[in-house]
């Protein structure tokens, strides 16, 4: 359709931008320790679902395809990456229960500053890459 309006560019690469920086202040702006003291197992549940399972699922499933290195590595920590921020968003936009899921998004962040890095170390380790 030939793209964006001359001179529009610049304003929705902005706006972009800011969006991730957005939503990770409405789920700090949610945060509160109830939350987080609420369905800690479900809490915990999801993050090890989330940032255990899913990666190694995605690298047993890369390795069985036999993708190239670089496509196993980049899938593997892609599905290692936390829940995105926009799932409070969501959450809040269509009526679910957004106290848990700011608190599912906390974990998942905090979680994620320890499992990323092994996940990084593996995927080194099986692709041969780096």
């Amino acid at each position: 359709m030939g793209g964006l309006p001359p001179g529009s560019k610049p304003l929705v690469e902005s706006l972009g931008r800011a969006s991730v920086a957005l939503g990770l202040l409405a789920v700090g702006a949610a945060f509160s320790t109830g939350a987080m003291a609420a369905r800690v197992a479900l809490q915990l549940v999801t993050t090890a679902l989330k940032l255990i399972v899913m990666p190694g699922l995605m690298l047993i499933f890369s390795r069985w395809l036999a993708l190239d290195p670089l496509s196993t590595a980049m899938a593997v920590l892609f599905m290692a990456l936390p829940t995105a921020s926009t799932s409070y968003v969501m959450a809040r936009a269509m009526g679910g229960d957004v106290p848990l899921m700011a608190a599912i998004t906390s974990t998942q962040y905090f979680f994620a500053v320890l499992s990323l890095p092994l996940w990084l170390l593996l995927v080194k380790r099986v692709t041969g890459l780096g």
